[in-house]
């Protein structure tokens, strides 16, 4: 879903994207706040690994 949000945001040219919960909005999501969201988990499922 991440990932999705991401090629939306890339493909549209809008900056941000809403983030709603049961039909309220409940904050917005920008390229970068993904990007910093998919290195932090890519960081730690190699943490895991190594462990």
């Amino acid at each position: 879903m991440v990932e999705n949000a991401l090629m939306r945001i890339q493909e549209s040219g809008v900056p941000a994207l809403p983030v709603t919960h049961a039909g309220q909005l409940v904050g917005i999501v920008t390229a970068e706040n993904i990007t910093e969201y998919l290195m932090i988990r890519s960081a730690l499922k190699r943490a895991a690994l190594t462990s």
